[in-house]
């Protein structure tokens, strides 16, 4: 194999990855969001677990900063889209 090849390959894989680290981050955004809302609209935790729970979640997202610029929007965007999403159905089962 020649050098421009195995740049190709190592260009592909590359990309591959960093699809691979936003969807998981993605899905790390949906999960901390869902926590969030469940723990907070829960009626009988208290509100030790509560503050934990958010506390934790903004560390998170405070530790994923240091990522690359799309892991770091597409956590953005699964937390804030679990929240927007969980948020309201919650209310609509009221």
């Amino acid at each position: 194999m020649d050098e421009d090849t195995l740049k190709l390959i190592t260009d592909v894989l590359m990309l591959g990855g960093y699809f691979l680290r936003a969807l998981g981050l993605l899905v790390l955004g949906l999960g901390s969001g869902w926590l969030v809302m469940s723990t907070v609209r829960a009626a009988k935790t208290d509100w030790q677990l509560k503050a934990a729970v958010v506390i934790g979640v903004f560390y998170l997202s405070a530790s994923v900063v240091n990522g690359s610029e799309g892991a770091v929007g597409a956590f953005s965007l699964g937390a804030g889209a679990s929240i927007f999403i969980w948020g309201l159905l919650q209310d609509r089962e009221k």
